[in-house]
């Protein structure tokens, strides 16, 4: 299937090495940090300050690296073994750990309500494998956009006819997710809700990759200084409400104007970072974020235990350890399952960038 804005991807010229995009995957490196710290108990200060953007980007760059050159039942399979298979095989390793260590003397029922959760999705029915789901169905769901945009602008001679029409599908999305949520106060499988919602993030990647040497030319320090000390400013309005997991957005107008302010100076950070000295480890964890995501509360519970013993309590510092410990002691595990494992992580090879 081809579509208009299909050229303009040769106007950019991202960092690249060994085929895959350099600050991408530090982006995501950055990002799976945060990841890691919202698993580690922190305080509602940290979490408000990087709850807007932390997982929001993730479909940022599921935007960014999004492809419709293959037609749907292609993509469907292509996604499936990126996403649901890795859902699947994690989530059911991640299951039976956790039934072994803490739920052997809860009888079966536990066992199959977790069962029950992994295969249905439900935001807050034991859905820890919830970003996955979400993503799949929000890349659904930007297909069907980009295809309706590709048919209905097909006959028209303005090109940014279809750029309209994916922005403006995509909010209709955004605003059907937030009516599920606040209005119909239903949980649809797969988070199905909530990816309505992301679809508008993942549409805001794909259009930045469209225009990216536009962008990065006539970006200015100072707006994203002024963007960085404003969103700065606004986070404590945010309110201690505030989970994604949960759907809970607290001031959801507030929270998406937060979101999308910080995004550009969080993305031109990673850019940044990608040519410094912590490329390498932010490389590493933006490559291995699945199994990150996957399994990083297990760590949780040892430090804590450990921190128990020590007689440690600063939340504020005991989290932000928490976060860096697990990210150093999962890295070998990562390291070898990217390696030997590639498929558990939905990788056939290491040559191509894909989202999370």
């Amino acid at each position: 299937m081809m579509f208009q804005t299909k050229n303009t991807h040769k106007e950019t010229a991202p960092q690249k090495e060994s085929g895959r995009i350099v600050w991408l995957d530090d982006l995501k490196g950055f990002l799976i940090l945060f990841v890691l710290l919202s698993h580690s108990y922190p305080p509602i200060a940290y979490r408000r300050f990087f709850t807007p953007f932390f997982l929001t980007m993730f479909f940022f760059v599921s935007g960014y690296t999004f492809s419709v050159k293959d037609r749907f039942p292609l993509f469907f399979v292509k996604k499936c073994k990126r996403l649901v298979l890795p859902l699947f095989l994690l989530g059911g390793i991640r299951m039976s750990v956790s039934f072994i260590l803490y739920d052997r003397g809860k009888g079966m029922s536990l066992f199959l309500e977790r069962l029950k959760g992994l295969l249905l999705q439900r935001s807050g029915h034991y859905d820890e494998m919830w970003f996955i789901s979400c993503l799949f169905v929000s890349c659904m769901i930007f297909y069907g956009i980009l295809t309706a945009a590709s048919k209905i602008s097909s006959q028209s001679k303005m090109p940014v006819l279809q750029n309209a029409l994916i922005l403006l599908f995509s909010f209709c999305c955004l605003l059907a997710g937030f009516f599920v949520i606040y209005g119909l106060k239903v949980k649809l499988p797969w988070e199905t809700e909530l990816a309505l919602i992301m679809t508008m993030y993942t549409a805001t990647g794909y259009l930045y990759r469209q225009y990216e040497k536009a962008f990065d030319t006539h970006r200015k320090t100072f707006i994203l200084l002024l963007s960085v000390v404003f969103y700065t400013f606004c986070v404590p309005m945010l309110g201690d409400d505030i989970d994604i997991h949960m759907e809970k957005f607290a001031s959801p107008v507030l929270f998406l104007f937060l979101s999308f302010l910080i995004t550009f100076p969080v993305l031109y950070l990673c850019k940044a970072l990608s040519r410094t000295m912590l490329n390498r480890p932010l490389s590493f964890l933006g490559q291995n974020t699945l199994f990150y995501f996957a399994f990083g509360g297990f760590i949780r519970i040892l430090f804590y235990a450990a921190a128990d013993r020590m007689g440690l309590s600063n939340e504020f510092l005991l989290s932000a350890m928490c976060a860096l410990v697990t990210a150093a002691l999962l890295a070998l595990p990562a390291h070898l399952v990217h390696e030997r494992l590639p498929w558990l992580i939905g990788l056939s090879g290491r040559k191509h960038n894909s989202s999370p």
